[in-house]
């Protein structure tokens, strides 16, 4: 039984440390996953950015709390970054997401926290959603923005 202090993450199948951001990203990783339909296996939780860039610009060392990708034309595109929050947001968690997304390149990118969510395409750059809609329907939106 594991402690009081400790969450069961689903992307990275282990027990880790309980903090109020670590609870942020465990909420909505369990939302994605059990109700949302999202495949575990195209989670990403707290991955480098630069893991993800194969083009030789300047990459800063930055982390992102959740990347959902999807297949599209034999490889795997981001379709949604999210980065999440212990406190209530403010206007600089949105920028921080937006700068992280300007490398990623994903369809959608948002906010979390405990008490809110704001999730935004990225061609647009304003909220799009206050949820997080189904893996499915975020694919066919983002399958149709590759396309165009």
């Amino acid at each position: 039984m594991p402690a009081a202090d400790k969450l069961f993450c689903l992307s990275r199948n282990k027990w880790i440390a309980s903090t109020p951001e670590e609870g942020v990203r465990q909420f909505f990783l369990h939302l994605m996953v059990k109700n949302l339909g999202f495949p575990k296996n195209l989670l990403s939780v707290e991955a480098r950015l630069k893991n993800f860039l194969f083009e030789s610009k300047k990459i800063p060392k930055r982390r992102a709390d959740i990347i959902g990708f999807f297949p599209f034309k034999d490889t795997l595109k981001p379709l949604i970054l999210i980065e999440c929050k212990k406190g209530p947001l403010k206007e600089e968690d949105f920028y921080q997401a937006s700068g992280y997304n300007f490398h990623l390149q994903a369809a959608f990118f948002g906010v979390a926290s405990k008490n809110e969510l704001m999730i935004c395409d990225a061609r647009k750059i304003e909220p799009a959603f206050y949820h997080i809609p189904p893996y499915q329907e975020l694919v066919l939106k983002a399958s149709r923005l590759k396309d165009s």
